[in-house]
This record gives structure tokens, C-alpha cells and sequence, in this order.
């Protein structure tokens, strides 16, 4: 995401954790306005191409890292 919007990587990565409190109490309430905060605090304004390449890459990210496991859904059905 940090090269999309044009943030040095350290800074991103250590801010994007910094500010996952925030995201889960809906401080931040989006993932392009936690991105727009970061780019911000450099200075920096992203396009409104770069800011959606960049969300739309943290939810294929997403996408990939929460595949469940095999038999985790047959698993969840014997939880009623």
C-alpha cells in the first residue's frame, strides 16, 4: 500500500499499526481514511486512483490471509 500512495515504507507500516486501536474502535472508520491519515501526516495527497489501488490491495490481502481452514465450516455448524 505505501508504495501505491507514495509513503516511505517504515513510516507507513509503523503508523498503520499504530493506529489499528483506532480502526477497531471505528475512530478511523474505513480503511481509505486510515490511509489518507497516514499519507497526510507526510504531507503527501494521494490520487483518488492511488488511494483505491492502494484500499483495494489491503482487502485482497484480506481476501487471501482469511481463507478458512479445511473443515472449519462443518466445524461451525455443530456450534447452534
Amino acid at each position: 500500500m505505501e508504495d501505491l500512495v507514495r509513503v516511505p515504507r517504515t513510516h507507513f507500516i509503523d503508523r498503520w499499526f499504530e493506529t489499528f486501536y483506532e480502526r477497531a474502535l471505528g475512530v478511523i472508520p474505513d480503511v481509505a481514511s486510515n490511509i489518507l491519515k497516514i499519507c497526510r501526516e507526510r504531507n503527501l495527497s494521494p490520487s483518488l486512483e492511488e488511494l483505491e489501488d492502494a484500499v483495494s490491495l489491503r482487502f485482497s490481502y484480506g481476501r487471501k490471509a482469511t481463507v478458512p481452514r479445511e473443515g472449519a465450516i462443518s466445524t461451525l455448524g455443530h456450534l447452534d
